[in-house]
């Protein structure tokens, strides 16, 4: 979700202008957005022309900017869209004052969403969502020549900020004659500079992977140095995440060619998998080990949930974003839930391996800070 403009206050009126960027946007939206609220938006409405002696004449779609009170909302998971429908408020040419309309709330559409109370739950969903997917999750070092390199930081949402240009002229200018010595010094400099800007801007905490792209070895080069600095200044930081860090060779100087790379693309699959893997692999074991200390199937959970049992809860794409609403505002509430007692929720994908394993057991499963005894016979 990308929040393009805010008027908001906890407890009061205000405005938000924002756009959906992925599906799941639409479905928080659907939950964010409430009867009563004004929605403002381009949308179509079919009118018809009058005839000279004043019957209907031939139909035609026209664009129109209207602002709606609602009376209705409803989501549509297959069209991906949150429909509106409410009373015109604003002034047009082709719809009346008080005439009611529907507006199609879809992904890249820009809209303005009016709330006469802003409670303070739903400004921190809308702040927080808005935040995530502006958090740094990838980091891209491009290294265009020696001498000269750039540091951007990627959000969820594809938002890209470069936050460091490094440009050292002596080795982008470099003769081909100079010494070893003389170069080796050069390049030394020109690194330097760039680890200091990933120490200054890059945070583990929220960076998930690290791309270092160049021509040539040039990228070798740098991560060589960056881990042996590391080494030396002891940058735990650094060297507990080397795991994190991929290379690929490009003359591209667009960040977006380089994402789309299949190198890039399948080292974040992998690695985000990798952490659902370890994740299920603690959960078979625990099973196998101390079955009271685990737990599966959603009667199962939900009892081990009252008791603040859950340590790490599994859960599959097809249960957490099902198309059946009821269904998942069930399982968003039991999330929600989790967390806030101090548990952490794991999504599998359903064509992860991983989560096939966990659909074919129930699709939803725990992993317990304690053991409970015959939580089976609980539920019953």
């Amino acid at each position: 979700m990308k929040l393009i403009e805010k008027d908001l206050v906890v407890n009061g009126a205000g405005t938000a202008t924002m756009v959906a960027q992925e599906p799941d946007d639409i479905w928080f939206l659907f939950g964010l957005v409430s009867v009563g609220d004004m929605v403002a938006a381009e949308s179509a409405r079919k009118i018809h022309y009058a005839t000279r002696d004043g019957n209907k004449g031939s139909a035609a779609r026209v664009k129109v900017k209207l602002e709606i009170k609602l009376t209705a909302t409803d989501y549509d998971k297959d069209g991906c869209c949150l429909r509106v429908r409410g009373k015109n408020i604003s002034s047009d040419a082709y719809v009346a004052t008080g005439a009611f309309h529907t507006i199609e709330i879809k992904l890249e559409l820009p809209f303005e969403l009016k709330k006469k109370v802003w409670e303070k739950s739903q400004l921190d969903m809308l702040l927080t969502r808005c935040e995530s997917e502006t958090s740094p999750e990838l980091a891209v070092v491009l290294i265009q020549q020696e001498g000269i390199a750039s540091l951007s930081l990627v959000g969820k949402g594809g938002s890209i900020n470069q936050c460091a240009k490094i440009e050292e002229t002596s080795a982008a200018s470099r003769k081909n004659g100079a010494s070893k010595k003389t170069s080796n010094a050069t390049s030394n400099k020109f690194f330097n500079s760039l680890v200091q800007s990933f120490k200054e801007h890059v945070d583990f905490t929220f960076t998930k992977h690290v791309v270092i792209a160049s021509p040539g070895t040039l990228k070798d080069k740098f991560l060589s140095y960056l881990l042996a600095e590391a080494q030396r200044l002891q940058l735990k930081s650094i060297l507990d995440n080397k795991s994190r860090f991929v290379l690929v060779v490009t003359s591209s100087q667009n960040l977006k060619e380089i994402l789309d790379t299949p190198a890039v693309k399948k080292f974040v699959q992998n690695s985000d998998e990798s952490e659902g893997s370890d994740i299920y692999e603690e959960f078979t074991d625990m099973l196998a080990i101390d079955a009271n200390r685990v737990c599966y199937g959603s009667k199962c959970v939900e009892m081990a949930n009252e008791f603040e049992a859950i340590k790490t809860l599994l859960i599959t794409d097809d249960l957490f974003r099902s198309s059946n609403i009821v269904t998942r505002e069930k399982y968003e509430s039991l999330v929600v839930s989790v967390k806030k007692s101090g548990g952490i929720c794991q999504v599998f994908s359903s064509g992860h391996v991983c989560g096939k394993e966990l659909g074919k057991m129930t699709g939803i499963a725990a992993i317990l800070r304690f053991p409970i005894l015959n939580l089976d016979d609980l539920v019953l």
